[in-house]
This record gives structure tokens, sequence and C-alpha cells, in this order.
């Protein structure tokens, strides 16, 4: 496994433990489930890639990678 951190964000269950189940032997993979939560576990993280769903709650995944940067 590499360092490489992705975090991935939907409100989807199925489809986090999809991208989790995919991507979890090669990388590390963190999960949340919305803006909100993405945004106060892995704001001060090293991430290398965030796969966001464009229609979260309270914020959409744009305005999230924004406040990300």
């Amino acid at each position: 496994m590499t360092d490489k951190k992705i975090v991935v964000v939907d409100d989807d269950e199925s489809i986090r433990k999809t991208f989790f189940l995919i991507l979890h032997r090669n990388y590390q993979v963190c999960l949340a489930k919305d803006s909100k939560e993405a945004l106060q576990r892995f704001k001060n993280a090293k991430v290398d890639l965030i796969i966001a769903d464009l229609k979260l709650p309270c914020m959409n995944g744009l305005e999230m990678i924004t406040k990300f940067r």
C-alpha cells in the first residue's frame, strides 16, 4: 500500500463503500458522508485526491473542494 491518501465524499453509503473496496488495497482511503464531515476530519490532513459528489448536503462538492484549498 502507498502513502497516498484519497478522500471520498458522498451521501450515498453504497457509493462510498464501492470506492473503498476498489481503492483500499493501493491507497489510504478516507470516507465522509457530507462536506461538513470531510472538512472537519481532513482539512488539515495531507490529501492527494478528493473524489466528491457534486450534489452534497450543506454545500456542493465544488464549494467543498474550494474550502480544502
